[in-house]
């Protein structure tokens, strides 16, 4: 008998060799359709609909799932291991694929919650199946089984910018060093990747809503790819603004703390406050007590957080200031920032270079970095 937590949730016909996966996304209306006051509809065709996104039986409406690396997927071939985090509404175990023995994020969202929940599953499933990038984490295809939903995930075997904070911070206090934070190119390196994200989201009308280190995830190779898109927001228009509340309050824009409208530049300061974080080793709120707090500290005029001068480069400390404007008129866009000097810096010899080539060249030092720090790169 199988011991594998997941394999003994299935039906027995699942796990019979030779028999169909288990049932298409499109049965995520039974469940969806919890209430006579839910939103969710299932047409008389069998499709599955909410805003126009349609799951059929056959899968995501033309976005047929991405298997990467395997011939085929199915729930029943996956194991779990072990748990990697929580993310927005969900939990994340890293699963292997037993027969091709390939790692991967298996991200359950049980579904038969809260409307809103419902709500961030369908947001998730509709930017992870749309999205094609480099620097996104990719969705391998997605299940539907007792009132869950997995999410089969790119795996990114280093783990989060937040987690490799912690792990840097002893080596720099056993160093001695005067702040105990990432070295600066390192964060340049991670920023670039994830600024390569943010412009292609921003370019599709799409706010993440929740850029923070736990968002940006990394593997061995020193790739850095944006996660976590169950608070995504597809903008109306080019020029259209949110209005809901939600996301990490301490990375959040002013104009989001304060009710405000706000757009794709909210991602921009919520990035601005991960550089300052990951370069200083704190989080410039970290002193906050209470959500009135941060309300007081963001709204009442004084100045946005920065890096000290003295410790950083000029390059390093305009960034931040660029991304940190009170103003979200006068804040940089993402587009604009990847040819920032902080964040080019990793062609190293001031040659001009492509975004691509750019992005390649800080994985690769980033790769360097972390083999030279702790061993083997390995993350």
């Amino acid at each position: 008998m199988s011991l594998d937590p997941l394999a003994q949730s299935l039906p027995a016909s699942s796990r019979q060799k030779g028999r169909k996966k288990p049932p298409g996304l499109a049965d995520i209306a039974t469940a969806a359709l919890s209430s006579p006051a839910s939103t969710f509809r299932l047409s008389e065709s069998g499709t599955f609909e909410k805003g126009g996104f349609q799951i059929k039986a056959s899968g995501i409406s033309a976005t047929p799932a991405r298997h990467g690396d395997f011939s085929s997927l199915t729930l029943s071939d996956l194991s779990t291991l072990h748990p990697l985090g929580t993310g927005a509404c969900g939990t994340v175990h890293l699963a292997r694929h037993r027969p091709s023995g390939t790692l991967l994020a298996l991200k359950a969202i049980h579904i038969m919650s809260t409307q809103g929940e419902r709500h961030q599953m369908l947001n998730e499933l509709r930017a992870l199946s749309s999205f094609d990038h480099p620097c996104l984490v990719p969705l391998l295809d997605a299940f539907y089984l007792d009132g869950s939903v997995y999410l089969a995930l790119g795996y990114m075997d280093g783990g989060s910018l937040e987690e490799l904070l912690s792990r840097h911070r002893p080596v720099a206090e056993g160093a001695r060093l005067a702040i105990t934070g990432l070295p600066e190119p390192v964060v340049g390196h991670a920023v670039l990747q994830t600024l390569s994200a943010l412009a292609y989201l921003h370019g599709r009308g799409v706010v993440h809503r929740d850029v923070k280190p736990a968002n940006i995830l990394l593997d061995s190779q020193g790739n850095v790819r944006l996660a976590d898109f169950g608070i995504s927001k597809q903008l109306e228009a080019t020029f259209g603004v949110a209005r809901s509340f939600c996301g990490t309050a301490v990375y959040m824009a002013p104009e989001r703390i304060s009710g405000a409208d706000y757009t794709q530049s909210s991602d921009v300061w919520s990035l601005g406050m991960v550089v300052v974080e990951c370069a200083v080793g704190l989080h410039p709120f970290a002193a906050a007590q209470s959500y009135y707090d941060l309300v007081v500290g963001l709204s009442s005029g004084a100045d946005p957080p920065s890096l000290p001068e003295g410790l950083f480069s000029a390059e390093a400390r305009d960034f931040v200031a660029a991304c940190l404007r009170v103003d979200p008129e006068k804040r940089a866009t993402a587009e604009g920032l990847q040819r920032h000097p902080f964040a080019c810096a990793v062609s190293g010899d001031g040659t001009a270079r492509t975004p691509d080539q750019l992005v390649a060249g800080a994985a690769f030092r980033l790769r360097q970095w972390l083999s030279q720090t702790f061993g083997g790169g390995d993350g």
